[in-house]
């Protein structure tokens, strides 16, 4: 729910934690001045309110679904709650449990966020796992950065197999590998996907690789059946089965590990305080754990698997606590705190902390590992048409020149970006004027690189009284979002030159109807959304460029107020469909996959040539196809806001299946056939390959 529907959390008296305190953020730069928070900063903040007495902590998904409600229909509404639920068991399931168990209906009563024992999550939260062989594609680090790392292991982020652990033919992906994280489902996914081609690689290029034991297989059988040998020994001592001086039940020896690490190794029981005393009295009392470990019993099959868990819970409970202890700092205030090292030290602690376990001697050696940013963060968050998560979209005039001609191409990015690398708020103070006779007049219009908008290009067409087939091939030029995705399009500039088109002395000469970056200058509006997530969040940013004086005025006011002035948020608002198309393309990632040359086709049609989708509306085949009442079509058909608006409808039943538009059920059953005859050839063609494909050759490339 905080995912999809921007549900708030609230502390039990109503209040919104996250802006009462939100001073405490500045504790931990830069990661607290960040426009969403980290989650560790957002339970640091709800952590105090619980200390100060003011909980239980609730979440809002009351209100959330309310708001939604006004904007979505009921159809929409009850299909983000089908997505929840299942976003829900795919991830926090214990949640789903607290609804069923107590009868919650998230719409109708808010659920409460509870502080949890200590447990270990993979990389898709934090940056813990195991240390694997990276990308060769990316520049990452072929040798190490710091010292420290012990000379038996491989040097740099890559030595030969992708996914592989430092153990040789032995892979992990997801949650297993470490220094990577929010990669959830999908890019659990994706790196699964990697590792396996890496294996079968591995397989093929290693078809004589022996694994050999350094244990024999008899040795081994006694290991793992000593439980059921304790207990088959010592089960008559005593008449109650479960309470015998000779052995411990694995359940109780599984409630010692956890008082341990959740009264010393920050637990909830201390709000995930420790210290290094506090560690040290830990490290004693795991000791004398794994010797009790020893004697754990196991009376049928269920319990030597509790048994074996524990003998690795213990490993890795005390994994993290190495870690904890050998990091003197703390690194993500929320999630734990070491009291005596309560700070973020980013002079000697932005790396990565590795440890390697001895068991013929049970040491443990923790080391560093540098920290090397593969994707530079400082400027490209903001650089429109760069790729990054969150995804964006960003309307903002004027950064570079556009490539000229109708081919589709990424548009070529300045050295710097103008753009503040700051978010802002619509209540932020902007001092800026622009007027006739600044000194910078008309210099923002001659070198131009400018987004439109879907409305922008109808607001255009109608002034200049040209189709949308005329304004384009005169006025624009397409290029591409991203790699082989969907278009986007420009002002072409004066033939030869950077100026626009509509540039004239006196200023703009379709002042009245300019576009929508035009009229934000010199803000940015960066629309944002986390992948998975349905809710769109905008926020500003402050464009600043050498030439420009507007900002030297006296002149003072909001964003807000700034936006009112230039009547951008009656634009933003009817272009707030085509940015959730993009914006959904962009967050949903492999989950939607390449659009198909069709796909991007129609989408171009229907955001940008409205003429040419008119007709389409107004077509036989479209009418065949889909079961729109004739007057409702003959609506959409007479008005061109209305037949926008209608394309993003559109779009979203044809690029993410979201069906609003309803099929008349004979060409929607034709259809299914279609498709499924479709998916038969292409299985029999599959199989078909693959009785061909002779061992070793057959190609590992995705068909």
């Amino acid at each position: 729910w905080f995912l999809l529907f921007k549900a708030k959390a609230t502390n039990a008296y109503g209040e919104d934690y996250m802006v009462e305190t939100k001073e405490m953020l500045n504790d931990y730069p830069p990661y607290g001045q960040a426009a969403v928070p980290a989650s560790c900063l957002r339970n640091h903040l709800m952590l105090k309110a619980m200390k100060e007495g003011r909980g239980p902590i609730y979440m809002d998904t009351v209100t959330a679904l309310a708001k939604l409600r006004e904007t979505l229909s009921p159809k929409e509404v009850k299909h983000l709650e089908a997505e929840a639920w299942e976003d829900f068991l795919d991830m926090c399931i214990g949640q789903c449990g607290v609804w069923v168990g107590e009868n919650i209906e998230p719409e109708k009563k808010m659920s409460e966020l509870m502080p949890t024992e200590p447990y270990l999550l993979g990389s898709h939260s934090g940056c813990c796992g195991i240390w694997v062989s990276g990308p060769t594609d990316v520049g990452a680090p072929t040798d190490e950065g710091l010292p420290g790392v012990p000379d038996h292991l491989p040097k740099g982020w890559n030595w030969g197999y992708r996914s592989m652990t430092t153990v040789k033919g032995l892979f992990t992906a997801g949650d297993g590998v470490g220094a990577s994280g929010h990669k959830f489902s999908s890019g659990s996914h994706a790196e699964g996907r990697m590792a396996a081609k890496a294996m079968v690689k591995f397989a093929v290029d290693n078809k004589d690789y022996q694994v050999e034991l350094d244990t024999s297989v008899e040795q081994l059988a006694e290991d793992i059946y000593k439980p059921v040998r304790n207990f088959l020994e010592f089960k008559d001592y005593s008449t109650a089965i479960d309470v015998n001086p000779n052995y411990i039940t694995p359940k109780m020896l599984q409630f010692r590990l956890q008082k341990i690490m959740d009264e010393y190794v920050a637990g909830v029981a201390t709000y995930y305080n420790t210290n290094d005393k506090m560690l040290e009295v830990a490290e004693g009392k795991l000791e004398m754990l794994k010797e009790d470990a020893q004697k754990m019993r196991a009376k049928d099959l269920h319990e030597l698997l509790r048994a074996w868990e524990n003998y690795h819970r213990i490993l890795t409970a005390e994994a993290h606590m190495k870690h904890i202890q050998f990091r003197e700092e703390s690194r993500y205030p929320g999630f734990y705190y070491r009291t005596d090292k309560n700070f973020v030290d980013e002079e000697n602690w932005h790396c990565f902390v590795n440890s390697v376990y001895n068991k013929e001697t049970k040491k443990w050696t923790c080391f560093k590992r540098k920290h090397v940013d593969l994707v530079d963060k400082s400027t490209d968050t903001l650089r429109p048409g760069v790729a990054r998560p969150p995804a964006c979209c960003i309307l903002v005039a004027r950064i570079s020149p556009p490539s000229k001609g109708l081919s589709m191409s990424k548009p070529d990015l300045p050295f710097q970006s103008p753009v503040v690398p700051n978010m802002v708020e619509g209540s932020h103070i902007l001092q800026f004027s622009c007027r006739k006779g600044i000194g910078c007049w008309n210099a923002c219009c001659s070198n131009i690189d400018i987004s439109l908008t879907p409305y922008d290009i109808l607001r255009l067409k109608q002034k200049l009284e040209l189709s949308s087939a005329e304004f384009l091939t005169k006025y624009t030029v397409p290029y591409e979002m991203e790699k082989d995705d969907i278009a986007g399009v420009k002002f072409r500039p004066v033939e030869g030159g950077t100026a626009c088109q509509f540039m004239r002395p006196e200023g703009c000469s379709v002042y009245e109807d300019r576009p929508t970056a035009c009229r934000y200058y010199p803000v940015a509006l960066v629309s944002m959304r986390k992948q998975d997530e349905y809710v769109d969040k905008d926020s500003y940013a402050i464009v600043k460029e050498d030439h420009c004086q507007g900002h030297a005025e006296a002149r003072r006011l909001t964003i807000d107020e700034y936006r009112r002035e230039q009547g951008v948020d009656v634009y933003d608002e009817l272009a707030r469909g085509w940015r959730q198309l993009i914006l959904k393309k962009k967050s949903s990632g492999p989950s939607v996959g390449k659009p198909s040359l069709k796909s991007r086709q129609l989408f171009f049609m229907a955001c940008y040539d409205l003429d040419q989708f008119r007709a389409f509306v107004a077509s036989d085949a479209f009418g065949q196809l889909f079961a729109l009442p004739l007057d409702e079509r003959e609506q959409i058909v007479g008005d061109d806001v209305a037949l926008m608006t209608f394309g993003f409808r559109f779009l979203r039943q044809v690029l993410f299946g979201e069906e609003s538009i309803p099929l008349n059920d004979a060409v929607a059953k034709a259809r299914a056939e279609k498709v499924r005859e479709k998916r038969m050839q292409e299985e029999r063609a599959a199989a078909e390959r693959l009785a061909r494909a002779e061992d070793g050759d057959y190609p590992f490339e995705d068909q």
